[in-house]
C-alpha cells in the first residue's frame, strides 16, 4: 500500500490555480462593466472571446483540481494505479483546454487593434496574425488529441506518446513571436495616431504588459523541460502547471487591460476610435437635422478695431506691446502688436508686379464701392457661376485658373470692408494656379476642382506660409506639424487654397455671451444681406465668402451648428457631415463625438463635389475607419438629381417639437417653400414629432446646456463637449512648433496677460459679453471623464438619435419618412 506523501505541492498548485483564476475572473468582469456604464455598450466580437477565454480558463483550473486530487505535485511511488489514471486524464483534459484559452486572449487583443486602426497595411497584419493563430491553435488541439497511442491517447506516464518536449517548444515558440508582434503592432499603430506623447506612453505600456505573459511563457518552457524528462512527471510538473496557469491568467488580464481606467480614457479621449464607442449606430452617412445657435446681434462695427491690430509683414508672431488709447474711458490698455499677412493685399501684388506677370482683365487694385456688382473676369461671368461652368470657361481657353483666383482676390478687396470675410490671403496662391494651369495645358486634369480657388476656416490647418490660429491671438505664430487631411485632399485633386476665413474664436467655445463672427484676429465678419444682423457661426467667413461671389466653395467645420446655421443665414447650401465622414485630423478640435468638416456652396452639386473630394479614411482621425465600405464607390456626386427626385417623397413637419417656436413672419415664409416642394410631388405630412422633444428642445433658443438648466448636467451637451474640448485641444496643441500654448490653462493665461484685445472678463471686449467663460469651464473640468460625463453623452447620443428615428417612423406617416424639415433658427 503506497505511503502518505512527505513533500506534496497539490495545494501549492491549487492555492495559485484558483488565485489567479479569480483574478481573472474579476478583471473581466470590470472589463465589461466599464464597457458598460463608461461606454455604454458591449461589444459582440470581443466580449465573445473574452467570455470564451475565461469559460476555457475556468474548464482547465477544474480540470487542474480533479489532477491535484488525483496526485499532481506528489511524487508517482505514493499514488495509486486509479489516482495515476485521474491525474493522466485530468492533465491531458487541462491542457486541451488551454491551447483555445491562450489563442482567444489573443485574438481579443488583435481584434481590439483592427478596430483602433483604419491604417489597411496595420489591419492586415492583424487579419493574418489571427488567421495564424487559429490554425496554429487547430494544429496544437490536434496534435495533443492525440499525442498518444489511441486509445488511451491521455497515457502520457506510459510512454507511447510523441515527443512532447519538441511540440511544447514549437508551441512555446510560437506563443512567443505571436506575443511579440502583439506587443510591437499597437506601438506601430499608436506613434502615428495624433494625441499627445503622454497618452501615447500611457496606451503603449498598457499593451506592453503583454511582455509578463512573454516571461511567464519563458519560464513554463523551462520548467516544462526538467519535468517531462523526469521519471516522476506527477512531482515535477507542479512547477510547469503553476507556470502554465499564470501564462493563462496574464493572457486574459491583459487582454482586459487597454478597457480599464486610466487607459480607456486615454485611449478615447486620446481621439483613438474605439469599436466599443462607436458600433452600427452612428456609422451610416446620412444628414440628420442639427441645432442651430443663436448669439447677440452683432455689436457696432467699432468691435473690428479693438484691439487696434497693427499688420506688417507675413512672418506671423507676437512681439511686444505698446499703449492704446482706449475710446470708451481715455485710458491706455495693452494692443497686441500682431505681424501676420494682411488680408488686404495690394502691397503684395504692387511690390510682385502683379499685373504684368498676370496679365487679367478688369482685374483693380482700388475696391469698387458695392456689393452687388461682381465684375467681369477676362471678360467672362462669374457672379454666381457654378463649378461646372467654370471648368467649362477654363476647357475652352475663356478662363485661366491664374484669372480666376485673381478675380477671387479682387472680389476680396471689393467688399472686404463691409463684410469682412477674409482674415489672410495666401501668398502662394496665383503660383499654385499657375502650376494647375501648366498641368492643363499638359493634359493631366484631376477633377471637377482643378484650378479652382477655395477657402478654409481659419481652425483648418495648412502647411504653408498661412497662419493657423483659430481666431485666436494666443496662437498666432505657431507652427502647424502638416496640411489639415481635408486641406491635403483639395490640394491632390487640384484646388487652389486662396486663404482663411473669418470665424468665431475657438469655434464659439469661448464664451456663452458673444458677438457672432468675431475674433480677434480677424474683427467682425458681416451677412450678407444684413450688416447689422448675426452673420451665423462659427463658420462665419466661409459662408459669407461663398455667398458674396469670393469663391466657389469653401470649408467650414461644425460641433452644433456651425455650418448650417451660417448656411441658412447667408442662403447657401452648407453640408454637415456625419461625423466620422471627413477627417478632423490637423483641425483646432472642440468635441471629437461631434466635429465634422462640412463644405459650403452655392448649389447642391458644388457643396457635393468639394465633399467628395475630402470625405475618406485617414489613420490620424480613427473615427474615420467606420466608414469603410459605407460610403459610394463613385462618390455622392453620382446620387444627384433634380426636382423629379422629391416625386412620392415623403417629408415630415415635427410642428410642436420646432415649428411653434419660429416666429410667424418666418413660418409664413417657409410654408411657401412647402408649397413648392409639394408643387414638385413630394408628400407632406405634419405633427411627425420627435419623441421627447420637451426634454431635447429648449424653448427659448438655442442651448447646448439646457440639461442643466433643467437642473440635469448629466442630460446636457455641453457636460461632454466642454471635457472633450480640454482633451482633444490639449493633443491638437502637443504638435504644435513655435508656441508655449498647450493646455487650455495657457490659453486662459494669455488671455488674461492681454485682457482687452481677448475679453479676458466680461464686457471688457464688447464682443465677449460673458468674458472666457467657456474656456473657465472646460478648464475646471481637468479633462476627467466622470460618470456623470458618459451619462450626458449617451443621453444626447441616444435620445437625439431615438427622436430622430421615431419621427421618420411616425404613426402619421404609416410608412417611413425621407426627411423632416424644420425652420432654421429655433
Amino acid at each position: 500500500m503506497p505511503v502518505a506523501a512527505t513533500d506534496s505541492y497539490g495545494t501549492t498548485v491549487n492555492v495559485v490555480t484558483w488565485f489567479v483564476l479569480v483574478a481573472t475572473l474579476i478583471t473581466v468582469i470590470v472589463r465589461t462593466a466599464t464597457k458598460w456604464f463608461l461606454a455604454l455598450k458591449t461589444n459582440y466580437e470581443g466580449d465573445a472571446v473574452i467570455l470564451l477565454a475565461s469559460i476555457f480558463a475556468i474548464g482547465q483550473s477544474i480540470a487542474i483540481s480533479f489532477g491535484v486530487s488525483n496526485g499532481l505535485g506528489q511524487h508517482a511511488e505514493h499514488l495509486t494505479a486509479s489516482q495515476k489514471l485521474g491525474f493522466q486524464k485530468s492533465y491531458y483534459a487541462a491542457v486541451l483546454l488551454y491551447i483555445p484559452c491562450v489563442c482567444m486572449s489573443k485574438l481579443a487583443v488583435l481584434l481590439l487593434l483592427r478596430n483602433i486602426t483604419p491604417n489597411k497595411s496595420h489591419q492586415r497584419i492583424a487579419y493574418t496574425t489571427a488567421v495564424f493563430t487559429l490554425v496554429w491553435t487547430g494544429v496544437a488541439e490536434v496534435v495533443l488529441a492525440f499525442q498518444c497511442k489511441v486509445p488511451d491517447t491521455w497515457a502520457i506516464i506510459r510512454g507511447e506518446c510523441i515527443n512532447l518536449a519538441a511540440f511544447w517548444y514549437w508551441y512555446g515558440i510560437t506563443q512567443l513571436l505571436l506575443d511579440c508582434v502583439l506587443v510591437v503592432l499597437p506601438w506601430i499603430i499608436i506613434r502615428r495616431v495624433q494625441m499627445s506623447m503622454q497618452r501615447k506612453v500611457v496606451i503603449t505600456c498598457c499593451f506592453a504588459t503583454r511582455l509578463t505573459v512573454i516571461v511567464a511563457v519563458i519560464a513554463q518552457l523551462a520548467y516544462f523541460n526538467s519535468a517531462i524528462s523526469s521519471n516522476d512527471v506527477t512531482y515535477h510538473l507542479w512547477s510547469e502547471i503553476v507556470c502554465t496557469q499564470v501564462t493563462q491568467s496574464l493572457g486574459i488580464i491583459t487582454a482586459c487591460i487597454p478597457y480599464l481606467k486610466p487607459f480607456f480614457h486615454n485611449l478615447q479621449s486620446g481621439m483613438m476610435r474605439r469599436d466599443d464607442f462607436r458600433g452600427s449606430r452612428g456609422t451610416g452617412y446620412t444628414h440628420t437635422p442639427s441645432r442651430s445657435r443663436h448669439s447677440p446681434a452683432v455689436l457696432s462695427p467699432r468691435i473690428a478695431t479693438m484691439p487696434e491690430v497693427i499688420e506688417l509683414d507675413s512672418s506671423a508672431k507676437v512681439i511686444p506691446s505698446h499703449p492704446v488709447r482706449d475710446d470708451d474711458n481715455g485710458t491706455t490698455r495693452p494692443a497686441i502688436l500682431m505681424q501676420r499677412p494682411s488680408p488686404i493685399w495690394s502691397d503684395y501684388l504692387l511690390d510682385h508686379d502683379f499685373l504684368s506677370r498676370y496679365p487679367v482683365e478688369n482685374v483693380t487694385i482700388n475696391a469698387i464701392e458695392t456689393l452687388n456688382t461682381v465684375a467681369l473676369c477676362n471678360g467672362v461671368v462669374i457672379e454666381e457661376a457654378t463649378i461646372d461652368q467654370l471648368q467649362g470657361y477654363m476647357a475652352e481657353g475663356k478662363l485661366s485658373s491664374v484669372q480666376l483666383t485673381a478675380c477671387c482676390m479682387d472680389r476680396v478687396f471689393q467688399v472686404e470692408r463691409y463684410i469682412n470675410p477674409i482674415l489672410q490671403l495666401n501668398p502662394d496662391a496665383l503660383h499654385i494656379a499657375r502650376k494647375s494651369d501648366a498641368e492643363r495645358a499638359a493634359g493631366h486634369f484631376r477633377g471637377p476642382l482643378h484650378g479652382i480657388p477655395f477657402l478654409v476656416k481659419d481652425n483648418i490647418a495648412s502647411k504653408d506660409r498661412l497662419e493657423t490660429a483659430a481666431g485666436s491671438l494666443a496662437l498666432v505664430g505657431s507652427v502647424v506639424p502638416r496640411d489639415a487631411f481635408v486641406v491635403a485632399r483639395l490640394r491632390k485633386a487640384g484646388a487652389v487654397l486662396m486663404g482663411k476665413a473669418t470665424l468665431s474664436e475657438w469655434a464659439d467655445m469661448r464664451s456663452s455671451f458673444y458677438s457672432e463672427g468675431y475674433s480677434p484676429t480677424g474683427g467682425q465678419s458681416r451677412s450678407s444681406y444684413n450688416l447689422t444682423v448675426n452673420p451665423g457661426g462659427s463658420s462665419s467667413g466661409s459662408a459669407i465668402a461663398v455667398a458674396n461671389n469670393i469663391v466657389p466653395f469653401a470649408l467650414g467645420t461644425e460641433t452644433d451648428g456651425s455650418v448650417i446655421n451660417p448656411a441658412e443665414r447667408n442662403a447657401i447650401v452648407g453640408i454637415k457631415p456625419t461625423v466620422g465622414l471627413t477627417s478632423r485630423a490637423g483641425v483646432v478640435p472642440e468635441s471629437e463625438h461631434q466635429d465634422s468638416v462640412g463644405t459650403f456652396a452655392r448649389t447642391v452639386r458644388d457643396a457635393v463635389y468639394a465633399l467628395d473630394a475630402i470625405y475618406g479614411i485617414d489613420h490620424r482621425d480613427n473615427y474615420t475607419s467606420a466608414q469603410h465600405g459605407k460610403t459610394p464607390s463613385k462618390g455622392y456626386v453620382a446620387a444627384l438629381s433634380n426636382r423629379t427626385a422629391l416625386r412620392g417623397a415623403r417629408f415630415g413637419l415635427p410642428w410642436n417639437s420646432f415649428w411653434t417656436l419660429a416666429d410667424p413672419e418666418q413660418q409664413s415664409t417657409l410654408l411657401q417653400l412647402i408649397d413648392l416642394i409639394q408643387s414638385a410631388g413630394a408628400i407632406i405630412i405634419n405633427n411627425t414629432e420627435i419623441t421627447d422633444y420637451q426634454t431635447l428642445v429648449s424653448p427659448n433658443g438655442w442651448n447646448w446646456d439646457y440639461g442643466t438648466t433643467r437642473g440635469r448636467p448629466n442630460e446636457s451637451e455641453f457636460t461632454y463637449v466642454k471635457v472633450d474640448f480640454y482633451n482633444n485641444l490639449q493633443t491638437y496643441l502637443s504638435e504644435l512648433q513655435n508656441t508655449t500654448i498647450r493646455s487650455v490653462a495657457d490659453v486662459i493665461r494669455f488671455n488674461n496677460a492681454n485682457p482687452y484685445a481677448e475679453g479676458a472678463e466680461p464686457n471688457l471686449n464688447p464682443a465677449f459679453a460673458s468674458g472666457q467663460d467657456g474656456l473657465l469651464a472646460s478648464n475646471a473640468t481637468g479633462g476627467i471623464m466622470n460618470a456623470t460625463y458618459w451619462q450626458a453623452l449617451q443621453f444626447c447620443q441616444n435620445r437625439t438619435r431615438t427622436g430622430i428615428d421615431d419621427a421618420l417612423n411616425h404613426s402619421h406617416a404609416h410608412s417611413r419618412l425621407d426627411a423632416l424639415l424644420v425652420p432654421p433658427d429655433v
